[in-house]
């Protein structure tokens, strides 16, 4: 009947099983040996174990591999193995597990066996054992151990679990750590069930393994700034975002690194980031090459003062700048900024600009001092000329105005008369034309004008010749005056005499001559007659009453109411009186007197005053 040893004598079971061409009978001396060897530690315990045990490994593809756990073949030990390491696209499967088994009598492996399993790095603690399942394949004949022809040798295994030991892994050192169980029951001292493991006497088996995945290419974007040539060139380090490895950086590069004027903007660089296993990883970072470089001017035109009359075009003013770039030709402007300094002198702010394709702008500042001291030139000189002082002296009727041009911009022209009296209307004018530019710069011209007075005065009102009384007025404004002149230059002086020319008595011509006298003494005259007559008889302011006195009475004027007064339209008439007396009777008697006012042209009134004389006393 086949035995069960104890745990610690099952390498010499299992060394006896490998060597099959070893025949019965000596395995039955080598284990009555190792029974005397051990001696009474030599233990029975149950009819069932596990003899080998072996993980089953597939490496990158290269096909199952069995490692020893429970067995010593020459199949490659697993426990303390180096399994490698393993980079990015490589594969460690756990396909599953193998277990030699063997029963005895009523004692069995029960279906099915397992296999366990952990995988951790060597610096964490270890996880819980993950299982997975060995299934029965086949019965491989007698164990040998004398069990009645009951014994059997079993092959448990699992080719395809396929267990991906890698998934998931960063980079480090691991542990794969594998056990294997068979579950089994038992009839001998009271029965039962219980598990046997291959557990390398309670250590499990481990075996090492490095996981180094690729690096992590992690880019930047880089602005890269041309320099005065033209030309940049940049590390591989100025596009590392902070790639990354578990295990070390070995290298870091660009797929360019020079750029020129040909790859201004946007480029796409790879950066390739290479580990110390040689793994690499990519990505792409955007190198903005640009070109902040300004142009250089080569030509700075100078400042300078020009006349106003004078171009201020670059040509004319010490030329174009001209400037060079270190990418392209630039382009070349300028721009003017004018400041009025007094009248046409200014200030032109010239600034250059050089601007190359990027917008990178150099500019240079030429300061064109523009002045005038040019004075304007006549173009027409109006000439001295001779007036009547009737005539207009303003400039369009004196051969003005003048007329002048400026070398900048039109002059103001202007005049200012100095008149000197000559005598009366007569004067000279003397007239300065100035023609004046914005800067006050002047030209000046003298223009005599000569104004004389030669023509009389005109009569606008000659009073007509007239007959009047002797006792109107002769005033010339009783006698259709005065008269009135004009004269070509001012008010005329009018004046008139008198000849009186006596016909008889109050009867008189008077020869009237008006003259108007001008300020240079030019005269006009005209006559007027203005006849007197006198046809008026004298009018009696006193006539004395008619009365009656006595004859002893006197009879003279003073006493009989007189004498008679009369006033007349010329001059004092002459008073007279004639008497006829007429006898009545004795002394009475009537004296008839006739009272006459005659003037000086015997023009006569008269009247009649009766005196009574009466003698009535006794």
């Amino acid at each position: 009947m086949k035995k069960k040893y104890s745990y610690q004598y099952r390498d010499l079971l299992s060394l006896i099983k490998i060597k099959k061409a070893i025949n019965k009978s000596n395995i039955f001396v080598l284990l009555l040996a190792a029974f005397f060897l051990v001696g009474t530690s030599f233990t029975l315990k149950a009819q069932s174990d596990i003899y080998e045990s072996y993980a089953i490994l597939n490496i990158n593809g290269g096909g199952n591999t069995f490692y020893d756990l429970q067995a010593s073949t020459a199949n490659p030990n697993f426990q303390g193995a180096n399994l490698g390491a393993f980079y990015s696209g490589n594969t460690l499967l756990l396909n599953g597990a193998q277990n030699k088994t063997y029963k005895c009598a009523t004692d069995q492996i029960t279906n099915p066996t397992n296999f366990y399993y952990r995988i951790y790095k060597t610096t964490d603690a270890p996880p819980v054992f993950l299982g997975s399942t060995i299934f029965w394949i086949s019965d491989d004949g007698l164990t040998g151990l004398n069990c009645g022809g009951s014994d059997q040798n079993q092959t448990w295994q699992s080719v395809g679990a396929n267990i991906n030991v890698l998934n998931g892994l960063t980079s480090g050192y691991y542990y794969l750590e594998i056990y294997t169980a068979a579950d089994y029951t038992y009839t001998a001292n009271g029965g039962g069930s219980s598990t046997h493991t291959a557990n390398n006497g309670g250590s499990n088996y481990k075996a090492t393994f490095t996981v180094d995945n690729p690096p992590t290419a992690v880019c930047a974007n880089y602005t890269a700034q041309l320099d005065a040539t033209g030309n940049i060139t940049i590390n591989a380090t100025e596009i590392d975002g902070g790639s990354t490895d578990d295990f070390g950086i070995a290298s870091l590069t660009a797929s360019q690194t020079t750029f020129t004027c040909a790859n201004l903007g946007a480029n796409s660089i790879t950066l390739t980031v290479t580990d110390s296993s040689g793994q690499t990883d990519t990505c792409i970072a955007t190198v903005t090459v640009v070109d902040n470089q300004a142009p250089t001017f080569t030509l700075s035109p100078a400042s300078l003062t020009i006349a106003c009359s004078a171009s201020s075009l670059p040509a004319a003013t010490n030329g174009s700048a001209t400037a060079t770039d270190n990418c392209a030709s630039p382009t070349i402007a300028f721009s003017d900024v004018v400041s009025a300094v007094s009248g046409n002198n200014k200030t032109i702010t010239r600034t250059w600009t050089a601007t190359d394709a990027n917008a990178n702008v150099s500019s240079y500042v030429q300061t064109i001092t523009v002045t005038d001291t040019q004075a304007p030139t006549f173009t027409l000189s109006p000439a001295s000329l001779t007036i009547a002082c009737s005539a207009s002296s303003l400039p369009a009727a004196t051969n003005g105005p003048a007329a002048a041009t400026d070398n900048c911009a039109s002059p103001t022209i202007a005049f200012s008369d100095v008149v000197s009296a000559v005598s009366g209307n007569n004067k000279t004018i003397t007239r300065t034309w100035t023609a004046t530019d914005a800067n006050a710069n002047v030209s000046s011209y003298v223009q005599t004008i000569t104004v004389t007075d030669t023509q009389a005065p005109t009569f606008t009102l000659s009073p007509a010749s007239l007959t009047i009384a002797c006792s109107a007025s002769s005033l010339p404004a009783a006698t259709n005056g005065p008269a009135t002149a004009t004269d070509n230059c001012a008010t005329p002086t009018i004046g008139y005499s008198d000849v009186i020319s006596a016909i008889s008595g109050n009867n008189k011509t008077i020869t009237r001559t008006w003259t108007a006298t001008d300020a240079n003494a030019n005269v006009s005259s005209y006559v007027q007659i203005i006849t007197v007559t006198d046809t008026q008889a004298p009018t009696f302011t006193l006539s004395p009453a008619s009365l009656t006195i006595a004859c002893s009475a006197s009879s003279l004027p003073a006493a009989t109411n007189g004498p008679a007064t009369a006033t007349d339209n010329c001059a004092s008439p002459t008073i007279a009186f004639s008497d006829v007396i007429s006898a009545i009777s004795g002394n009475n008697k009537t004296i008839t007197r006739t009272w006459t006012a005659t003037d000086a042209n015997a023009n006569v009134s008269s009247y009649v005053q009766i005196i009574t004389v009466t003698d009535t006393q006794a």
